[in-house]
């Protein structure tokens, strides 16, 4: 201990933030190295870097900006904010498009997308998904074709972690899943993990998807206006008070000026919108100090017939206040307060001979929050984090009503499906400590502690995480990393599109948390210049994984959703390769993912005990990604993507039989004596085929007088390949009942589709 202060004492931290030359924007995740130490920038712009007096010179890197150098003797601790200034579109520089949070991490699995790849990305309908980016890297699987969900190394939909800014949230998509509820104009930078994330990260098990929003422009007041096929959108951002106070504010909104003719030329009987505000407010008392209050609301309505007597409405509203504060140049604090509201709810009405009843559905879900951060570097060498957090959730699963509106008061007949409320209270507190123990050899070990109350049951999870890199010569490094992960929420659906009547429940005395282990190794190279390789192999566990019940609804009373579902096992294993162009006119990345994900409920109540693949098991998934700047006004990008089917429950024949009790009685009334059941051989026993599909971009850039006008052709599914969108079962209506076959019919509602969007950048 005595020797260990003794060589803190004799070194210099330098600290500062990182910003963008012309916006004073904070530049997240940027590099800053000084000969074999190096450090990256925190989600708040901020770097501290601790060397041995004397002279040094200090590196400043950030994807697309110019690299600063700055020499300097250093005597005592020293503060050095920097400036960079973003580089021309043709640059040779080393530009990552996606790359690892820092090549030399110890971190495994993850990733950093830049928001210049999200806006560049091909689309549908001219609408910017982040979400349908996270789909091309590796390791992470989409669902049905075209939407925005995804699965992270057999996990799970409901196993991602989706921050704002730090705050969870519990539905990240519109149009049931089609586009992400994510504007990309409003978003500064986007981190995912995959696997064994760090101990600052809980509450789910399979990956997180970190998103931070824009602060706004120090010095200037400007934004974006534009519209695409189906929705308009527009971003201010500016000085509040110059220097000190910022804005930033996005929205988007469908219009109807495509939807409405087609749903009214199809005689739908149906309408559909919806809309989200993203918003940030922030001050800088001082280079100590910084205080920003932010805010999410995104809704979606769904109406049918004119008189819109069925509807339904679900969405976020999430509110934040943080607090960054900088001790000196080795520790800092970062504290915050949130509340996160999901709700969705649904009526429709029913007629009878006698009277009207109108029924009723909603879910919600409450959480109010606090949390605590401290980062330091004790040495060049050591850097701490560690943190606590408190969550107090409230879980309305089902309310159902039925009342009769026939006469002019209107009664509650029924509260035929009311689910009781349930509080919990979830606290934590985590550590991580990165250490050099060897030149080019780090470690990453890490704790978290979770004490979870649902009503009068309590559970305690401890949590270890672990990584650790070793560098060797000529550009290779090898990693290794375990974590144990526990999750408290589940959601019970049966279908991977976001739907209204899905529901988010907590875990009770019967149903226990999902608790995942997973452990994985992999290899690095980039010794060859403009080029990054990476392979990894991981193997995953969980336990308590939910599925509803051979013969269970999710339509049915959900005031008894435990008696519904099944607790169970789940393994998976896979290989991921990815190899990256980062420099030049041409840019991306291709990657390979072969896996195997299978799941298993020795109770019997599903598959008869027996194992049976995961619906989304796509063993061999394979994406493409390229951008090629043309110019500085024009760049083209591709992607390409294949997947080996998912897997589907379906009979294999019919069964007929016949019911003694009923035999005389249908027999006088004419009705046939047998009846028809459908035989289902297993869990999962139909395979469907591969889906593959290549979409591609243009995007045309000229400034004018005032700003710059941006147009972005693009074309999904450019080669129209039929892929299975819709795969169900019809029963041959020819021959017995005993005779008669079963035929499985696909849809494909995702063909060719191009797009057009303009925008206005000011």
């Amino acid at each position: 201990m005595l020797l260990t202060v003794h060589a803190v004492a004799q070194q210099v931290t330098v600290s500062g933030y990182i910003t963008d030359k012309s916006s004073g924007e904070t530049l997240i995740s940027a590099e800053i190295i000084s000969g074999i130490v190096g450090t990256v920038a925190d989600s708040e712009g901020r770097y501290a870097i601790t060397l041995y007096p004397g002279q040094a010179i200090l590196n400043y890197h950030y994807t697309g900006y110019r690299s600063e150098s700055i020499s300097i003797r250093l005597r005592r601790d020293t503060t050095i904010n920097v400036a960079l200034e973003q580089r021309e579109a043709l640059s040779e520089s080393r530009v990552v498009a996606v790359s690892e949070t820092g090549f030399d991490a110890t971190q495994m699995g993850a990733m950093n997308i830049t928001s210049d790849v999200l806006r560049k990305a091909p689309v549908i309908l001219g609408e910017q998904d982040i979400l349908k980016t996270i789909q091309l890297l590796p390791g992470i699987q989409q669902g049905e074709d075209g939407m925005s969900s995804f699965f992270i190394r057999g996990g799970g939909a409901d196993e991602n972690m989706f921050l704002l800014d730090g705050v969870p949230l519990y539905n990240v998509s519109h149009m049931l899943g089609m586009f992400s509820a994510f504007t990309p104009e409003s978003v500064k930078n986007v981190t995912v993990y995959k696997g064994a994330f760090p101990a600052n990260y809980g509450g789910r098990v399979s990956g997180v998807v970190d998103v931070r929003t824009r602060e706004g422009d120090q010095n200037r007041f400007h934004g974006t206006v534009g519209a695409g096929l189906l929705s308009g959108k527009l971003h201010f951002e500016g000085p509040i008070v110059k220097g000190k106070t910022t804005f930033s504010i996005s929205g988007r909104l469908m219009h109807t000026a495509l939807a409405t003719p087609v749903l009214k030329w199809a005689r739908a009987g149906i309408a559909y919108s919806f809309y989200d505000v993203t918003g940030k407010i922030t001050h800088r008392f001082s280079d100590s100090d910084k205080v920003s209050a932010s805010f999410f609301i995104g809704r979606d309505d769904f109406f049918y017939d004119k008189a819109a007597s069925e509807k339904m409405r679900w969405g976020n509203t999430v509110a934040a206040l943080r607090w960054h504060h900088v001790f000196d140049g080795r520790w800092s604090l970062n504290s915050q307060l949130s509340f996160n509201r999901f709700g969705s709810e649904a009526k429709y009405n029913t007629e009878s001979a006698l009277a009207t009843f109108d029924s009723s559905f909603s879910s919600y879900i409450r959480d109010f929050s606090a949390s605590s951060e401290l980062d330091g570097r004790l040495s060049a060498k050591h850097h701490l984090k560690a943190g606590l957090s408190l969550i107090y959730h409230l879980f309305i699963p089902s309310t159902r009503f039925i009342t009769n509106s026939s006469d002019e008061t209107t009664d509650v007949l029924a509260d035929i499906a009311r689910s009781p409320e349930y509080r919990g209270m979830e606290a934590a507190v985590y550590l991580d400590d990165e250490m050099m123990l060897l030149p080019g050899w780090t470690v990453l070990p890490g704790l978290r502690y979770v004490i979870m109350t649902s009503g009068p049951t309590t559970y305690h999870s401890v949590q270890p995480r672990f990584s650790t890199r070793v560098g060797f010569p000529f550009g290779l490094a090898l990693k290794a990393g375990y974590a144990r992960m526990a999750q408290y929420v589940h959601q019970l659906s049966a279908s991977s599109i976001a739907l209204p009547s899905d529901i988010w429940v907590p875990v009770t005395s019967g149903i226990r948390p999902v608790v995942t282990d997973i452990g994985s190794v992999g290899m690095y190279y980039d010794g060859l210049p403009g080029w990054e390789f990476s392979v990894e192999l991981y193997y995953k566990l969980s336990q308590n994984v939910l599925e509803y019940r051979d013969g269970a609804s999710m339509y049915a009373s959900q005031a008894g959703w435990e008696s519904l579902v099944e607790m169970g096992f789940s393994r998976s294993r896979g290989l991921e390769f990815c190899m990256k162009r980062t420099v030049g006119p041409v840019k991306g990345w291709m990657s390979y993912t072969l896996s195997k994900t299978e799941r298993c409920f020795s109770n019997g109540y599903i598959n008869n005990g027996k194992w049976f693949p995961f619906k989304y098991d796509r063993r061999h998934v394979i994406n493409m990604y390229a951008d090629w700047t043309l110019s500085k006004n024009i760049d083209i990008s591709a992607s390409w993507s294949f997947m080996s089917g998912a897997w589907l429950t379906l009979p294999e024949r019919t069964v007929a039989y016949m019911n003694v009790a009923e035999q005389i009685e249908d027999a006088r009334v004419g009705h046939d004596l047998a009846y028809v059941a459908y035989y289902y051989p297993s869990r999962n026993n139909y395979h469907l085929p591969p889906s593959h599909a290549l979409n591609v971009s243009v995007n045309l850039r000229r400034r004018v007088r005032h700003g710059e006008n941006h147009w972005a052709f693009g074309v999904y599914n450019l080669y129209n390949a039929m892929n299975p969108n819709l795969v169900f079962m019809l029963r041959d209506q020819t021959g017995n009942n005993d005779q008669k076959k079963i035929v499985i019919k696909k849809i494909t509602y995702l063909p060719i589709m191009p797009s057009i969007s303009y925008m206005f950048k000011f």
